[in-house]
């Protein structure tokens, strides 16, 4: 529930991003023989269209709720590449349609992102966009809700925070990573935002300002991200799931999930 802290230890959820190619079948089968709880489509069999790919599945003959309850693993949330503030007209159309899909598998959230443009005006621009989305919402009939993840203006605590105020009805993916590569403790970070955050993505890294996005990825629990102060707060203070992201898809050249998985474990990081 958005808004609560409960003294549980947090769940365990992947992404797609760290095994694109895979068909949902094998990716709830994944989830499972790693003991992980949930998972969130990003990409499936190679494509980031998830309405397409159902389309397709489903006139195949898969049925997907039946998949997800066989595995015992729950479909967290469709992580839209849609943003708030700074994305095309299109996205609307993608929003809708990931929003259609995930009402109709019962999946709770949709992810966006917040979005990077520059400007006094950026949070009015969000809010005016969360409103567009209340009535698509409303027009449709939709249970599913929008998860808004951490990962342009809202790079830290203070905008975040502000960010909020105007948003009390939308859920918070926080990317701990990125507010630690922008400069800001995530410990710190936690104790202002943890109230309203839904769900966490973390990943490790060595800070690299000549690699692309300012860092280098690393396998869990081998790198520079501070999760050995992180997590045990976590594990104290959100019920939530937190999510290893592991950006296979964008970065092909790094290990595979499964490599990333095991060094967690082994490294007791996650």
């Amino acid at each position: 529930m958005v808004g609560a802290i409960l003294k549980v230890r947090y769940s365990r959820a992947i992404s797609t991003l760290g095994c694109p190619t895979l068909g949902l079948r094998q990716v709830l089968e994944l989830a499972a023989q790693h003991g992980i709880a949930g998972v969130e489509l990003r990409a499936l069999a190679a494509s980031t269209d998830l309405p397409k790919y159902f389309a397709e599945a489903e006139s195949s003959g898969m049925r997907p709720l039946e998949l997800s309850v066989a595995n015992d693993v729950a479909v967290l949330s469709l992580n839209s590449s849609c943003a708030l503030i700074g994305g095309a007209e299109t996205e609307w159309a993608q929003l809708a349609a990931f929003g259609q899909l995930a009402d109709r598998l019962t999946v709770p959230w949709v992810r966006v992102f917040d979005g990077s443009s520059a400007g006094e005006t950026d949070l009015s621009l969000a809010w005016t966009a969360l409103d567009r989305w209340r009535k698509l919402r409303r027009r449709f009939k939709w249970k599913t809700a929008l998860l808004v993840e951490t990962h342009g203006i809202l790079a830290n605590a203070e905008a975040i925070m502000r960010f909020l105020g105007g948003a009390p009805d939308v859920g918070l993916l926080w990317d701990s990573h990125y507010t630690w590569l922008c400069g800001e403790d995530p410990v710190t970070t936690w104790q202002a935002i943890g109230a309203r955050v839904e769900r966490i993505h973390v990943k490790d890294s060595l800070r690299c300002h000549d690699a692309p996005g300012g860092c280098e990825y690393v396998l869990p629990g081998t790198g520079e991200f501070p999760m050995n102060r992180l997590g045990p707060i976590l594990e104290r203070e959100f019920s939530g799931a937190v999510t290893l992201e592991w950006e296979k898809l964008w970065h092909p050249e790094i290990p595979s999930l499964e490599a990333a998985l095991a060094s967690a474990r082994a490294r007791g990081w996650w």
